[in-house]
């Protein structure tokens, strides 16, 4: 009898763990970098990067178009830090940490290419 009601708590256990694991996994789901930028010329790449260990990998990148770029990707983790940059002449080399979230939407503004006093908003409170 004892080994019966054995059986049936770790069913149970093991039934909510997959339930409690199952509902914790987040479903991928997009987030957008939007930006409206003055006094920078079409053509200027932006790149959003990642950190992979001990190297940047690039997420996405656009173009510039009349000061506007948008670059999209998809997140599964609760939140995450990335990194925005240019390679162009005239940038300067520093990233701009951007936090984004499943189904966040960052806006940024600014003018020319002093990305770091760009600002940058979102609903994420550790923006």
């Amino acid at each position: 009898m004892q080994s019966v009601k054995m059986k049936i708590r770790e069913l149970i256990f093991i039934s909510l763990a997959s339930f409690v694991i199952s509902a914790s996994a987040v479903e991928p789901q997009r987030f957008t970098v939007r930006g409206n930028i003055e006094d920078i010329p079409d053509g200027v790449v932006l790149n959003l990067y990642e950190e992979n260990g001990n190297l940047l990998t690039t997420v996405g990148q656009d173009t510039v178009s009349d000061g506007s770029f948008c670059i999209t990707d998809t997140i599964s983790s609760p939140t995450k830090s990335l990194f925005l940059s240019s390679d162009t002449p005239g940038f300067p080399n520093w990233l701009a940490k951007i936090i984004v979230a499943p189904g966040s939407v960052t806006t940024v503004t600014g003018k020319g290419f002093l990305h770091p006093l760009w600002r940058y908003t979102s609903d994420i409170p550790r923006q």
